[in-house]
């Protein structure tokens, strides 16, 4: 703000018209009483190392009775959960797709006939079951040529 560059205010107004401003800011002004942390930084916290001696998961942590410290706490940890998990329905219109993947109905045995396996993936699989210091043709039984 530059009030004194043409001269119309003097410093004395100029003063008198920031104290308003200033009065006016903090009637409007609320402190923030209730500690809330970001996604941010919680991930931040969790990578921060423990205390001495404090051994994760396995020592019991003890809130205590305040119910902003137990959810701020639930909150952060709701943080690094999936929005399926978070929400009975979807939030988005984005995450609408794949939301539901449940089938409405059963599957009817008649029209399920699963993956068979081809002629390449079968000799794939055994090839594979082979590998543990069994010759591949051992058990194979030929037709016609001797080796």
């Amino acid at each position: 703000m530059n009030w004194g560059a043409n001269g119309k205010f003097t410093a004395t107004a100029i003063n008198h018209i920031w104290e308003e401003h200033v009065k006016k800011e903090q009637a409007a002004y609320k402190p923030k009483t209730k500690f809330t942390m970001s996604a941010r930084e919680a991930a931040k916290v969790g990578s921060m190392t423990e205390k001495v001696g404090y051994r994760v998961g396995l020592d019991p942590v003890d809130l205590g009775g305040d119910e902003e410290v137990i959810e701020c706490v639930n909150n952060l940890l709701a943080a690094h959960q999936i929005p399926r998990e978070k929400y009975a329905d979807p939030q988005t219109s984005s995450q609408e797709v794949g939301w539901f993947t449940e089938p409405f109905v059963p599957r009817n045995p008649r029209f399920f006939h699963g993956l068979n396996q081809s002629e390449a993936t079968k000799f794939a699989e055994l090839y594979t079951q082979k590998m543990a210091g069994d010759h591949m043709y051992k058990n194979y039984k030929s037709s016609g040529m001797k080796f």
